[in-house]
């Protein structure tokens, strides 16, 4: 699924949080679509990297490799919260560049493809929530990431013929009913079937 619809589907998915969820509107809505995108980091032709490095693809990982240090080096002394950051640049080029290349994933792939460790829903405890729940992230902001994360990407992930790498499981788990990623009209039927699915929920609760 293209990054600009998960993140339309995070920005619905933040609003009908902040219903529900007593915390600052603008934080909640922005941590569910930073969660809803960040996945895609580790991929330089994805929407989350065209927005933090807005410049031609081949310098971007360059540019990501200098901020990366930088934010690692300056949090280490000052900020666990930047350093971390950094570490995620650093982590993401490691993810895309290297992990294919090490067969972690070629059992189901044929062709390269940009599911790799990031992508992996089991991983992503360890390289996502848990770090944020150890700095201390507000609860109401890291249930508002963590739906991003699983709901407004993974799951819609699986509806996709890659579907989610099971690392280090030569496997992936998707819908039995899915879809190819150029296929535009079923992505933005998925999308509709989501949102009013998301808000008939949400009456449900109220």
């Amino acid at each position: 699924m293209k990054g600009t619809s998960h993140a339309i589907v995070g920005l619905t998915t933040g609003i009908l949080l902040t219903n529900i969820i007593t915390a600052d509107p603008k934080v909640v809505i922005s941590a569910t679509v930073v969660g809803s995108i960040i996945p895609d980091i580790d991929e330089e032709h994805s929407t989350i990297n065209k927005i933090m490095f807005p410049i031609k693809s081949k310098y971007r990982n360059l540019l990501k490799a200098i901020v990366g240090i930088g934010l690692f080096s300056y949090g280490y002394l000052n900020n666990e919260m930047i350093q971390y950051i950094g570490l995620i640049l650093l982590f993401s080029m490691i993810s895309a560049k290297i992990s294919y290349k090490l067969s972690l994933f070629k059992g189901f792939q044929k062709i390269k493809h940009h599911r790799t460790m990031f992508h992996n829903p089991l991983l992503a405890l360890l390289i996502f929530v848990y770090p944020a729940y150890q700095m201390g992230i507000q609860k109401d902001y890291l249930i508002a990431f963590t739906v991003g994360l699983y709901i407004c990407h993974y799951f819609l992930d699986m509806f996709n013929t890659y579907g989610l790498p099971l690392f280090p499981l030569k496997r992936q788990i998707r819908m039995p009913l899915h879809y190819n990623s150029k296929n535009v009209v079923v992505e933005y039927l998925i999308i509709g079937a989501y949102m009013v699915s998301s808000y008939l929920i949400y009456g449900s609760l109220l």
